[in-house]
């Protein structure tokens, strides 16, 4: 309307996208919430209400949505592992990646040269970073620095071989075997277990273990005094009896003896105790009755081996 003076209900400003709403202002600016996250990302300046558009005070009031074409992603949503920023606080996964290590000897121990970022533990990865020889699997299972071999203290010049074993609680190292004796000594690389030939001219010594790393240093010691058993000793060793009935009373009575060989059979109703190592070979038959027992420590073996009769001992006979 043309006038000098201002008519009652008009103004010099043309701007007004909607006279009949009060609500309506000049080129508003529309918050375009295309996920319908109730979080606006980009925006338009113009009177016309765009598709999605919402203005400010429509919204959660917070107007910052950093990725407006996911409704899982918004300034208050919580951050999770999938490689993209969850809230829209311009960092990924934040609080949720891992640092893991290669394990490829697959002894729980990893890698720090060979590290990996994720949320989840990948496949051939773990937590720790400490493992000295990712190629080795027993490289940082330490053995105990005192260790015990297991096999017979007493020998017999008529048996061909015994074989000896280290126990140091761990497996997978170096074994370093000596024997040092009157006439005869020796000294061997070998693994936890070595083959001790026995000859007419074998006498008692001692053997010595020495368990070492891979760098050649020494990690654990163990040894044992060996005796080289009499004729009659011997002949409970060497196939001269027929049968053998084994119980608590023989055991003790027989406490010295390590190797029992008969031609035919041998029974064995008794507990092995005080970590005794005890080897039966039997031409024909090995029985274990029900009630006979090996402690934790004692170590019992039990083999059939052909054993020809050369002597005439009573056999045991059991009552």
């Amino acid at each position: 309307q043309d006038s000098c003076a201002m008519p009652v209900g008009y103004l010099s400003d043309n701007t007004d996208c909607d006279d009949s709403d009060g609500d309506e202002l000049p080129n508003p600016t529309w918050h375009i919430d295309a996920d319908s996250d109730n979080y606006g990302g980009s925006t338009v300046t113009q009177c016309e209400r765009p598709t999605n558009g919402y203005l400010s005070s429509e919204l959660s009031g917070n107007i910052n949505d950093c990725d407006d074409t996911d409704a899982n992603v918004h300034p208050m949503a919580q951050e999770v592992c999938n490689g993209i920023d969850d809230n829209c606080d311009g960092n990924i996964d934040e609080g949720l990646v891992i640092t893991w290590y290669q394990d490829l000897d697959g002894d729980s121990y990893g890698n720090a040269s060979v590290p990996k970022d994720s949320c989840a533990m990948p496949v051939g990865f773990v937590s720790d970073n400490t493992d000295s020889d990712d190629t080795n699997p027993f490289a940082n299972e330490l053995p105990d620095t005192e260790g015990k071999i297991m096999g017979p203290k007493i020998l017999c010049p008529d048996i061909d071989h015994i074989d000896f074993e280290a126990d140091f609680g761990a497996s997978g190292y170096s074994y370093r075997w000596s024997y040092s004796g009157l006439g005869v000594s020796f000294i061997t690389d070998s693994s936890q277990q070595v083959v001790l030939d026995i000859s007419p001219f074998f006498t008692s010594g001692e053997l010595m273990t020495v368990v070492v790393s891979s760098t050649g240093d020494t990690l654990g010691v163990a040894t044992m005094s060996l005796i080289l058993g009499s004729s009659a000793f011997c002949a409970l060793a060497d196939c001269a009896r027929e049968s053998l009935y084994i119980d608590d009373e023989f055991l003790q009575k027989e406490e010295s003896i390590d190797v029992f060989k008969v031609s035919n059979a041998i029974e064995i109703n008794g507990t092995l105790t005080d970590q005794r190592y005890l080897v039966l070979k039997a031409g024909e038959r090995l029985e274990f009755y029900p009630g006979m027992e090996v402690e934790t420590g004692s170590v019992l073996i039990g083999e059939i081996e052909d054993c020809p009769q050369v002597g005439i001992v009573e056999s045991e006979e059991k009552e």
